[in-house]
């Protein structure tokens, strides 16, 4: 698995920089459940209610933690 540390894409189009390799697509789908989880969190809907920034999703590049997540050292 590809990733790309947030600090070296700041400011830039994330979509180049998505894990690529093996794994990703089960990356992404990581991801996407944890963008659904903070849409409906109550901490966002209260922010949306006073028109601020919401947090709408992690970034999530060390491929050492996808190895711990699957039990692999």
């Amino acid at each position: 698995l590809r990733t790309t540390p947030a600090s070296k894409i700041e400011g830039q189009e994330l979509r180049p920089f998505v894990p690529k390799g093996k794994d990703a697509s089960q990356w992404k789908a990581i991801v996407a459940e944890v963008e659904m989880a903070l849409h409906d969190h109550p901490v966002n809907q209260q922010r949306r209610a006073r028109n601020q920034p919401t947090i709408d999703s992690l970034w999530l590049w060390q491929p050492s933690f996808w190895q711990r997540l699957r039990g692999q050292r």
